[in-house]
């Protein structure tokens, strides 16, 4: 809304006087069309990459004084953005990933690095590094994104299930980059639901989520006993793993 806070401040000056604030901000064209110091500022839409956009400011002097009566015209910029870091990717591929093509999942991993990187500039960003806990900074914030199952190598017990296990070790893992009064996001914990959606059905029917009708089975004996439940059409899904 128009009363909100803004990132600019405009003031003027008339010759021999003193800097005046005008404002406020967000005002609507009307408003400063009428003068009295009024203005609104804004960034265009993107829509054919960071370089074609730009900022556009509409403003106002009081009683409408000609801009060449002015002595001083001074726009104060205050960031918005809180300070921002960048967990750097882990790639430590395991036998899966090695199997397949790990030199191809980090390409991948390096295209989205990038894709932050180029990112952060438009906002005014310089980004804090930290490529393992110990390097992060209390109060920033810092984006972080993982990549499927190459980034631990982990030692199941036997009957352990990799798919159930593994989001726990990324929440480990990476909550130890908080340790420090660091704030990361996503929040590490909300991976103890990345590909397990026996919790993720729990957390949602806990929640008041709204989502269609689901059963979770422990077992076939489970699953034949409360075959009455379930009405077709349905969707049949691993509970582990991102697939159906």
């Amino acid at each position: 809304g128009f009363e909100q806070r803004s990132s600019l401040q405009l003031f003027f000056a008339l010759p021999s006087g003193p800097l005046q604030p005008l404002g406020p901000a967000h005002s609507p064209k009307d408003h400063i069309i009428a003068g009295g110091g009024a203005y609104r500022h804004w960034r265009e839409p993107m829509t054919h990459g960071f370089e074609h956009t730009g900022s556009r400011l509409w403003f106002s002097i009081p009683k409408n004084v000609a801009l060449k009566e002015l002595s001083r015209l001074v726009a104060v910029v205050f960031p918005m953005t809180p300070n921002m870091g960048f967990v750097e990717v882990v790639h430590k591929p395991d036998k899966k990933a090695k199997d397949y093509d790990p030199t191809k999942r980090r390409r991948r991993k390096e295209i989205h690095r990038e894709l932050f990187f180029e990112t952060f500039p438009t906002i005014g960003v310089e980004p804090h590094l930290a490529d393992r806990p110990e390097a992060t900074l209390p109060g920033i914030h810092y984006l972080w994104r993982t990549s499927h199952h190459d980034e631990f190598n982990l030692e199941l017990q036997p009957g352990e299930i990799y798919e159930k296990r593994m989001p726990y070790a990324f929440a480990e893992y990476f909550g130890r980059f908080e340790k420090s009064g660091a704030v990361l996001f996503p929040p590490p914990a909300c991976y103890k639901f990345y590909e397990n959606k026996v919790a993720l059905t729990e957390l949602f029917q806990a929640s008041n989520v709204l989502m269609p009708e689901t059963w979770v089975f422990s077992s076939l004996a489970d699953a034949m006993g409360r075959r009455d439940q379930v009405h077709l059409p349905v969707v049949l899904k691993d509970p582990y793993g991102y697939s159906s």
